[in-house]
């Protein structure tokens, strides 16, 4: 059986948990502010979902975060200018297959990711700020936008 409805709060209590993969389920709802109190978390997958509203900027405050998968839910709004404020490395960010409006935050031309998916989504405007000199980007996939 799978889960259903909203990530429930009594996760946030599991203060050692370092992998927490949640994909392929029912979830639905947002997803949730307390998932920051989960600080020794190395990799978030809320993929494949039913989850709505926007990112929390919140998640920015990971600070052992390498992986953030977001990918395949319904979010909408803009890519939260904080995820450029990650505490430790910057995770590889998984972020397609969503509604996701607005440009890519010019922030990230500071950041250098592994990965970065940000496919199928309506984002538009400039996306040079992904690209830059001694970036170590091995993985980018910004197809089916409205970029520039």
């Amino acid at each position: 059986p799978n889960l259903t409805g909203p990530i429930q709060p009594a996760i946030a209590k599991l203060k050692g948990l370092k992998f927490l993969r949640l994909s392929w389920t029912n979830l639905s709802g947002s997803v949730p502010d307390f998932l920051s109190q989960l600080k020794n978390l190395t990799f978030l997958d809320l993929s494949f979902n039913n989850l709505t509203g926007t990112i929390p900027s919140s998640l920015s405050q990971l600070p052992n975060l390498n992986a953030l998968h977001l990918d395949r839910n319904k979010l909408t709004g803009h890519i939260p200018k904080s995820l450029r404020q990650f505490i430790g490395n910057v995770p590889d960010l998984y972020l397609s297959h969503n509604q996701l409006s607005g440009n890519i935050p010019s922030s990230f031309a500071q950041m250098d990711f592994t990965s970065i998916d940000l496919s199928r989504n309506k984002l538009e405007g400039d996306a040079s700020v992904i690209f830059g000199l001694n970036k170590t980007t091995q993985i980018v996939d910004l197809s089916r936008n409205l970029l520039d």
